[in-house]
């Protein structure tokens, strides 16, 4: 199985003339150093892979001669700091300040990118594979993870988080040891990543806001609430209607409006955020555990919790364990 090193970022560094440097004098970093010839330009790509999935990147360079180039681009997510002109290649705008905080989603694809004499290439990065923002936030914290991708891209160059712009510099100037480096930066990671997602889910409940009426979002609100007292319950629309006060077709709209998910698959994901807490909790078996969560069929229960989780019920709680 490949990791994010040889699927994203070698053919991307073999494209722009870059070599590898060996550990040394030069280099004492953990990770992986790339640099130019001293022909071609100066400066060095950087890259520490926490694991097959994701990665941290730090690039200052400036080539001697323009560079046109293309590789093979696999699905991807980046969230990245960068300088002014590396920005405007990116987002394809004019840049709103020096240093600017932007996330890219990237489909498999042929890359093409074209880079300018004497430009400086200067920024700091976090990659992530889909394997890991599609099946391994989500599986292990929570389902609301599975936003993320939709979240970081609202950061086009035009806004900052403040805290997170912090972070990512801490992590361009610091060098820990190898014995500490993966922790140390899996942890800044995590940080990075739970303050996107706090400062995300603030954006689209504003946004939501300023749409909905604030009566219809506190019915909306009540809605919620009952939903979650009641999720392992075979709930009615018509009983979720009249707590609203609101049409069948206005309440399934606003609900997804305003929380960015239907009804059902709200529900859908508090019942399998219970059942992980009771497999990983309990030695209930999985047949009971899917009666406590709601769903009268075992079969039912495993299909809904494998879509969502990646996982069969037994796989999840064997993985827990290991």
């Amino acid at each position: 199985m490949e990791n994010i090193l040889d699927k994203l970022f070698l053919p991307y560094l073999s494209g722009i003339g870059l070599i590898p440097v060996e550990r040394g004098d030069n280099f004492k970093r953990s990770g992986y150093c790339y640099c130019l010839a001293p022909t071609e330009g100066r400066g060095y790509y950087w890259i520490y892979p926490i694991d097959r999935w994701h990665a941290i990147a730090v690039c200052d360079l400036v080539f001697y001669r323009d560079i046109s180039f293309q590789c093979e681009h696999p699905a991807s997510l980046s969230l990245g700091y960068y300088e002014s002109p590396l920005a405007r290649l990116i987002c394809s705008r004019k840049a709103s300040r020096t240093e600017n905080l932007i996330a890219c989603m990237g489909n498999k694809s042929t890359h093409r990118e074209t880079f300018q004499k004497n430009m400086p290439v200067r920024g700091v990065s976090i990659n992530w594979l889909p394997e890991f923002y599609q099946e391994i936030l989500p599986a292990k914290y929570s389902e609301d993870f599975r936003a993320l991708p939709t979240i970081c891209t609202r950061l086009d160059g035009t806004g900052t988080i403040p805290e997170v712009e912090q972070i990512l510099k801490q992590i361009r100037a610091s060098k820990p040891t190898d014995h500490f480096a993966r922790m140390y930066y899996e942890g800044k990671v995590l940080e990075i990543i739970s303050l996107v997602m706090h400062w995300g889910t603030n954006e689209l409940m504003v946004h939501a806001a300023h749409e909905i009426p604030v009566k219809d979002l506190e019915a909306l609100a009540k809605v919620k609430s009952y939903v979650e007292r009641h999720y392992a319950e075979q709930i009615p629309l018509a009983e979720l209607t009249k707590i609203a006060c609101m049409s069948s077709s206005k309440l399934t709209s606003d609900f997804k409006r305003a929380y960015g998910l239907t009804i059902t698959e709200y529900i859908q994901i508090i019942r399998m955020n219970r059942a992980k807490r009771m497999l990983l909790d309990s030695a209930k078996g999985v047949g009971e555990i899917a009666c406590a969560v709601g769903y009268q069929r075992h079969a039912s229960f495993s299909e809904v919790f494998k879509r969502i989780t990646g996982l069969t019920p037994i796989e999840f709680r064997r993985r827990s364990k290991l």
